[in-house]
Order: C-alpha cells, then structure tokens, then sequence
C-alpha cells in the first residue's frame, strides 16, 4: 500500500486535488469592504417600518463604535461608545456599556446629528444597574408605542476556585407621547435570568428577539446549547430544548426565533479553542452557518476556506450579513461585510448529537462525514484533531461536479487501504460526554459499509453567484478627541464583571504597579489580545500609559528594538 504521506503529496500535486482543496464558490450577493478593521463588535440595526430608507451596520473601528450604510456605503458616521453598540430588535434605541458600567440608551433617530443625548443612563440607579460585559436586548412585548424590552449581560463571579457565568435581566418599559419616548422608572436591581441554573458555567449569552429564547455556550459539555425562559414562582428559570452538539460561536436567532446563525470553524473544530469575545485569529478558518430549528436542517452561508467568516447576523431582509476576514498574498489582511441569501445555500440534514450515542449513526450522516473524511485526506494536515461536526461540514464548500470528481477518484481507495482508519484515529466527538473510542468504531464500520453511490447522492450541489456586488466604503479619517481616552480599547476586558484582571483606568494612580507590564504588553502586540489595531492606535495607547501613569516618564524607545 502507498504510504499515506505519498498521497498527500501526490494529490495536493495534481489539478484535481487543487480544484477540491480550493473551491471557487461564491453565493454572496453584495460586498462592502471596510474603510477600517473592524475589532470585536458587529451587528446590523433594524429597519422601523418597510419605509425606513436606512440599511445601517453598527461596527467598532478604531477604537469608537460607527455606523456604515450598506446601501451607501460613503455615509460612515461615527456615534456615541467605545464598543458594542446593541441595536434593539426594533430599532428604536442602540444601547451601549457606560464608563461605571451600567447601560446606556441612545434613540436611533438622533444619533446622526452632533452631540446626541443619552435617553436612559442606567448608571443612575447606582448598584441597582445592570452591570457586566456582553449585553443583548430582546423585545418582550409591544402595545401600540409603548414597548417592553429586556436586556441581559455576562457577569462573572468567583466561586471557590472556579469563575461562574451569571446571567442577569433587567426589563425596560417605555411609552410613547406625541413621538417622543420616555422609560418608565427602573431604579428595580437586576435578576438572575436562569436562577435555576446558577451553578452553570456559560459563555456568549445571545437572547432571542421576543427574549423568550437563550443560546449559550456551555462550558462543561463543551457545545453550544438553546435554551426557553419562562417565569416560575416569580422568578426566571431556563429549560435547555436543544442541545447542537458542537461549540459555535455568538449566535443570532432570527426575528421569528425558528432559525439561527453562528460561525464556527470548518476546519478542525476543537471546543477548547473557539474564539469567545475577539477576531478570530489567522491560523482558523470559520465559516458561517444556519440552522433551521424547525425543518432540523442545516446550512453553510460562506464558503471560504481561508481566512475567516464570523459574527453573523439576520438581515431585513432575510438574508444574513456578517464579517469576513481575507487574508492577503502580502501578509495583510482584508475586511468586508458580506450580505447572502442563505436559500442559495447548500443544506444538509442537522447533525443531530443523539446520532452519536446509539448503536449506528444515520446513513445520511455518516455519507456526510465520509465526504468530509475524504476530503480531509486530501487536503489538511491531518496532524490536527477531528470532530464529527467538523467532518460533516467539510463538503459543503464542494460543487457537485467536483465533489462527485472526489468520490469517483479516491473512495475505492480509501476504504480499501488504512486511510479511513487514519482520520477517524484523529476523530474526537463535539461533545465530551460521547465515548470518543466507541464513537470510532462505531463511525469505522458505517463507512466500510457505505458504498461510492451512497457517498455521491450525499454530494451538495452549491450554485455560484458570479454577479454579485461588491463595493468600497471610502476611507473615514477618524477624528481623535486629544481628551480622549485610548483605553476604553481595554475596558472591554479588564472589568471585574468581564473575569479579567480590573483596571480603573479613570485612576491612573491606581494603576502605577502594573505600568511596566502594560507598557511591555501593548508594544509587543500581545495586547489587546486578538485585536488587530493600527500602529497609530497603539501609539496612542502607549503615550496614555506613559503620561498618565505615575512612573518612569519616559517611554522605552520600542521602534529601535
């Protein structure tokens, strides 16, 4: 038998191995490149009402939160934040992390003009607020102007050795006069949005639009999992209704709650190492998904296989909308919001984590899996670690023709040596409470039954969309308040609420023991983490620590070292 190395060589050689390694798919309908890398925040803001001529994306960019119209992609304004601008499902308010860390609520309409005012500061109901990083709004009920909403974040605590994701709620009632919007008081503390579940470590909280659903990651199970909320003796309480099996990243429900969408990575999915609040890094390669939670079917919406698709979102109309990263031949990279209508998208039936617990998974899905271990041959370092979902993923970046080229070519082959054998020693099962050995064995006879036809009827046929349009948002010089202060970059993160070392960066003072280390950190790039920044914007940093920080006075002269 030809050793395995050999035909790693001799397939990434030839024609055919190129065409499938390197799909040239392409379903995306519209392209905006950024005037700016973006860092670790987007989302798109609601239309309010089939009239509204606004098709606005909240990103952060260079340190502050802006706007950029798709339809019109010159008009990038900036509006007030930092980070993290959430828009509600309605798009009557963007609501932002305050300094103190409360929330604060901007009406969508006025933030255009110059110096918008804030229309609620929660920071004003002191330790009633609602504090902690990584907020999303749902929208409970709506009674002619008057609406509910209902915001939750991400608070971290310490118990014993162990830091615990608690998540909080806090509802919002407001009424509308003559067009004008006012809260109802809210001065009530914030609740535990899952009290039942309290001992239960989660990440990436994504509320639903009707704040009747939750999606989080758990970090005991090592999958992303769904969740109802419901109230129970006058407290909320959550019951998990769905579990996916493997570890994505934010996830998104759409405005019906019956689909969702999330990125993960379509190479080797390992839980242990899914991006939480930052850019994903070079070295991954996500793509981005839809799940039909109804119909138990799902779709792969970008078909990249280098570089990054990440922070998905559900569009006006429809479509879904999200970042994508591009790595350049010159080492740089490019960023561009991306628009697709997912319909065009190659679906299959969802991986269903059951599958992999009884005695023989589906034959649809172990055909899935065996084009992804197929393809997996020919085109990865197999020196990585597999899993299930990462497997069945695999194909779906394929055309038919190419894909059904493959299986002609290489599945006689491949059941018939140890190649099969071979990737399913790597495989590792999504979800830790899976015996990884018995799944193998399991997964080793339902692919030596298989036959070249069953692997070929499981082929995606994806129809390229060669017309689609792309366009450049022109070059915003941002313009940078003297005052301001570079390192609202780093409060992100380093809040007690976020579970990161704290920082008061409103006092410079308290921060003197540790100047040496932010200094050394921040010039070596290994601050912010995963962030990409420009050099100017960490020059600004630099000089913030070096002037505000009680210490040596003068900054180490890093460009000569």
């Amino acid at each position: 038998m030809i050793p395995l190395i050999s035909l790693l060589v001799l397939f990434a050689d030839s024609a055919t191995a190129q065409n499938i390694c390197t799909p040239k798919n392409n379903i995306s309908e519209e392209r905006v490149i950024m005037p700016h890398d973006p860092e670790y925040f987007f989302k798109p803001i609601p239309l309010q009402g089939e009239d509204d001529p606004r098709r606005d994306v909240s990103v952060i960019m260079d340190g502050s939160n802006w706007t950029i119209d798709m339809k019109n992609p010159e008009n990038v304004v900036q509006i007030p934040g930092p980070y993290d601008g959430v828009p509600s499902p309605d798009g009557r308010f963007l609501v932002m992390p305050g300094s103190s860390g409360g929330l604060e609520f901007f009406d969508r309409n006025q933030l255009n003009r110059s110096n918008p005012k804030k229309i609620l500061d929660d920071e004003d109901n002191g330790s009633a607020m609602l504090a902690g990083v990584y907020h999303s709004i749902g929208m409970l009920e709506r009674n002619g102007g008057d609406a509910s909403y209902r915001v939750i974040t991400d608070q971290l605590t310490t118990r014993g050795r162990r830091e615990m994701g608690n998540l909080y709620y806090k509802d919002y009632n407001t009424h509308t006069v003559d067009g004008a919007i006012s809260f109802e008081g809210n001065s009530h503390p914030s609740q535990p949005l899952c009290s039942n579940m309290m001992n239960r470590y989660f990440k990436l909280p994504m509320l639903s639009k009707d704040g009747r659903q939750l999606a989080a990651y758990d970090v005991e199970s090592g999958t992303t999992k769904i969740f109802s909320i419901s109230q129970s003796n006058g407290v909320s309480v959550c019951n998990q209704t769905r579990d996916l099996g493997f570890a994505a990243g934010k996830v998104e429900f759409s405005p019906d709650g019956k689909k969702i969408t999330f990125a993960m990575d379509s190479h080797p999915t390992d839980p242990e190492a899914v991006e939480w609040y930052a850019t994903p890094p070079a070295s991954k390669n996500f793509n981005v998904f839809v799940a039909d939670l109804e119909n138990d079917t799902m779709s792969r919406v970008s078909l990249n296989n280098q570089g990054n698709s990440y922070y998905p979102s559900f569009w006006y109309d429809g479509s879904v909308i999200y970042l994508n990263q591009e790595n350049r031949e010159d080492g740089g990279t490019d960023y561009s919001l991306v628009r697709t209508r997912f319909a065009n998208a190659p679906t299959i039936p969802f991986p269903r984590l059951e599958n992999l617990n009884c005695s023989a998974p589906s034959k649809d899905f172990l055909a899935l899996t065996a084009l992804g271990s197929l393809w997996s041959d020919l085109c990865l370092d197999l020196t990585k670690p597999l899993t299930m979902t990462g497997l069945a993923m695999q194909p779906l970046a394929l055309d038919n023709k190419r894909c059904r080229q493959m299986v002609s070519e290489n599945w006689e082959r491949f059941t018939s040596g140890r190649e099969g054998r071979t990737i399913l020693e790597r495989l590792q099962s999504d979800d830790r409470t899976v015996d990884p050995q018995g799944l193998k064995e399991r997964m080793y006879r339902g692919y030596m039954s298989l036959s070249q036809n069953d692997l070929l009827n499981a082929c995606p046929d994806v129809k390229s969309n060669e017309g689609h349009n792309t366009v450049t948002a022109g070059r915003v010089k941002t313009q940078v308040d003297p005052n301001d202060n570079p390192m609202t970059l780093c409060q992100q993160c380093h809040t007690a609420a976020a579970g990161s070392r704290a920082y008061d960066f409103s006092n410079p003072a308290s921060l003197a023991p540790h100047k040496a280390k932010m200094l050394t950190h921040v010039m070596t790039g290994f601050m912010p983490r995963n962030t990409p920044i420009s050099q100017e914007r960490r020059d600004r940093i630099l000089e913030w620590i070096d002037k505000n920080i009680p210490g040596p006075a003068k900054l180490p002269d890093y460009e000569n070292d």
